[in-house]
């Protein structure tokens, strides 16, 4: 849950690294808080609404994470492929020591 806010707190922030584990864990809270009011109210979409930002972010610092520009964000614009890619990339392991984007973080 730590890092959950930790990605909160950084919600503007579209320089640095992210981990996978920073971005998974945060994936899976948000999906969690999700579902959960999805079921209990009407303001799941207003809770994605607030999340857009930070969750850019947070796919920027992660991209930056395996040394691709944040622009790289822009494959998800592709129909069904741009999806694939995009989360194969979330998958792939980090650079080992630092990259043009900064140090390792974890």
């Amino acid at each position: 849950m730590i890092t959950y806010f930790r990605v909160l707190a950084r919600s503007f922030d579209f320089m640095g690294r992210s981990g996978r584990k920073e971005f998974w864990i945060f994936t899976f809270v948000h999906v969690a808080i999700n579902i959960l009011l999805a079921r209990l109210t009407p303001w799941s979409f207003v809770y994605s609404l607030c999340l857009i930002v930070p969750m850019l972010a947070l796919t920027v610092r992660r991209l930056h994470d395996t040394g691709k520009s944040g622009w790289s964000i822009m494959l998800g614009l592709i129909p069904f492929i741009g999806a694939i890619l995009l989360l194969i990339l979330m998958l792939t392991e980090g650079d080992y020591g630092p990259n043009e984007y900064g140090e390792v973080l974890e």
